[in-house]
């Protein structure tokens, strides 16, 4: 059951902000994630070791950068 914000009822954006919600979750570039997986990715990204022309990841978690105009995933313990 999802609870109505008093504010988003009051300035009638309701509909809006549920147009809103629908649209991100159907969209495939947006990746779900739990707020623990969040924090998670956070912390690994912390941990990343980035140089001038190389990347290390030494988590448990995969990381996603920009690399020469395209995303790349930087696997767990790999340096690219």
């Amino acid at each position: 059951m999802i609870r109505r914000c008093y504010d988003l009822d009051a300035a009638q954006l309701w509909e809006k902000m549920e147009e809103i919600i629908r649209r991100v979750s159907e969209d495939q570039d947006v990746l779900s994630m739990t707020h623990l997986e969040i924090v998670r990715y956070i912390r690994a990204m912390r941990l990343a070791e980035v140089y001038e022309n190389k990347i290390h990841n030494p988590s448990d978690v995969s990381l996603w950068f920009s690399i020469d105009g395209a995303v790349r995933c930087v696997k767990p313990g790999e340096t690219v």
